[in-house]
């Protein structure tokens, strides 16, 4: 019997394979094959069985990475790792925005104003509507009502009558809990589960995909009632949201129609930027949320439970909390007081959440606090950090103007990573790093700020100020003439 030698099972690229492979066959046919000339058919054999080894191996560290989360790199494997723990993915969510009428009509002296539900007005790439109607009694001297970012969509399907029917929506980007599900008209439940659900009218809903679309699945008799045959159902939902529209204030400047005593064109627009306003929760999110969804079990008891709920709750018409602080107050009577100080995105910064998401963050809370608790929810304060970066030297071969914006950006987006939380610290050492970090910047001096920043408490998150610099090309050294001295 051949005393074959050990099997190298760390050879798995292309090369490696090669090797092993050829000194595998020296010494176990040294006398058959030693002529590993590229034109020989046992050479070719060789590359071949390689080039198939190579494959397969990068095939099964595909398979192997997509297993865990922490190495899975599709979207539908990070879906369907969360779904199997009982972990649901926040989709896209709307900023929302209050809006002012610049002009009242004249008829508004003795008519009311009506702003319906779904009226629509464009800002550059998001369009925001109305989510109810507004009425203004006569005699009104200001009018000013809350939109949100994102259009109504509805869809109408038939009941087959079969059990586990499955029904998914035509658009994408769904925003987070917009939907209502009808069926013959009535309103159906929306459940986690149906294996809990029994004979109740109820539905479950997931995204699914790439793009955010919803699927709406129905029980199958014992876990969930069944549409009848031919029964109509009817899908409501809101589609949009994202970071798109968290629009700066003024964006939003046009008409809407509106009625007052008739048909009229009422010219509006935001005094303040848009917030709230989060693309769907990525492959990186899941990473960090899944592990504290487990962790908490959806409950909040302990501070860490408190920040880690705050800061992953949305709103469809509220938005979503950017950034979340507890503290905990230690009452005399027998309660504890727990104050939640909150923010959120406003493009490319921070802002306190509005009443609304505040309120709504407050029931979120609520339902998930022990009895012994009261949770109050507080507007987050806000800490400018001002930048004065004297005169900034550009390497020629660059446009100083596009260099200024790289800057700009690079500034901003200190204040935006997860390292940025209320009760931090921003370095002078990361102030450098950003700057001359974008291409074409020699030298530059940092006047403002003269020290390390660091917020004045936990409940204060530090933010983007103003940016002042002069950006001039880096002055040529005037040559020497020859021969002097």
């Amino acid at each position: 019997m051949t005393d074959y030698p050990p099997i190298p099972y760390t050879a798995r690229d292309l090369r490696t394979i090669q090797s092993e492979l050829a000194a595998w066959i020296l010494k176990t046919h040294p006398d058959v094959w030693s002529d590993f000339v590229e034109s020989a058919l046992g050479t070719a054999l060789r590359d071949l069985v390689a080039f198939v080894g190579d494959i397969l191996n990068f095939s099964v560290n595909q398979v192997s990475r997509e297993v865990f989360l922490a190495t899975a790199q599709r979207y539908a494997t990070a879906l369907r790792i969360a779904r199997s723990v009982g972990y649901d993915p926040t989709g896209p969510v709307a900023a929302s925005v209050d809006v002012t009428a610049s002009s009242l009509p004249a008829a508004l002296a003795s008519y009311p104003l009506v702003v319906a539900k779904g009226a629509q007005i464009s800002a550059g790439e998001a369009t925001f509507e109305t989510l109810q109607q507004f009425t203004f009694p006569a005699g009104s001297v200001a009018v000013s009502f809350a939109m949100a970012e994102g259009t109504s969509q509805i869809e109408l399907f038939t009941s087959t009558g079969d059990a586990d029917q499955t029904f998914d929506t035509s658009e994408i980007s769904v925003i987070e809990d917009s939907w209502e599900v009808q069926v013959d008209s009535v309103t159906w439940t929306e459940v986690d589960s149906l294996a809990t659900a029994g004979l109740t009218n109820s539905y479950t809903a997931e995204y699914f995909g790439n793009d955010s679309q919803l699927r709406i699945r129905f029980g199958d008799g014992t876990f969930g009632n069944v549409p009848l045959v031919g029964a109509q159902i009817k899908i409501t939902y809101r589609s949009g949201g994202g970071t798109v529209g968290n629009v700066a204030a003024g964006a939003i400047d046009g008409v809407i129609q509106a009625d007052c005593n008739g048909t009229i064109s009422l010219p509006i627009s935001n005094l303040t930027a848009a917030a709230g306003g989060a693309d769907r929760e990525d492959i990186e999110d899941m990473r960090r949320d899944i592990p504290v969804y487990i962790r908490t079990q959806d409950r909040a008891i302990t501070k860490a439970d408190f920040d880690d709920l705050s800061r992953g709750f949305s709103d469809p018409s509220a938005g979503e909390i950017g950034r979340a602080s507890t503290i905990l107050r230690v009452s005399s009577y027998s309660a504890n007081i727990v104050d939640v100080y909150a923010w959120a995105e406003s493009g490319d910064t921070f802002v306190a959440a509005s009443s609304a998401l505040r309120d709504a963050l407050w029931q979120y809370l609520y339902d998930r606090a022990v009895i012994t608790v009261t949770v109050c929810i507080q507007p987050g304060n806000l800490q400018l950090v001002n930048f004065d970066l004297g005169t900034v030297y550009v390497d020629s071969n660059y446009d100083k103007d596009t260099v200024g914006d790289n800057i700009d950006t690079a500034l901003k987006a200190l204040f935006t990573r997860d390292e940025n939380v209320p009760g931090g610290s921003l370095y002078i050492s990361e102030v450098y790093k950003a700057v001359m970090g974008v291409d074409g910047v020699d030298q530059f001096t940092l006047t403002t700020p003269a020290a390390d920043v660091n917020a004045a408490d936990d409940t204060t998150l530090l933010v983007i100020g103003t940016i002042t610099k002069t950006m001039d090309y880096t002055p040529v050294p005037t040559p020497t003439p020859s021969g002097a001295c």
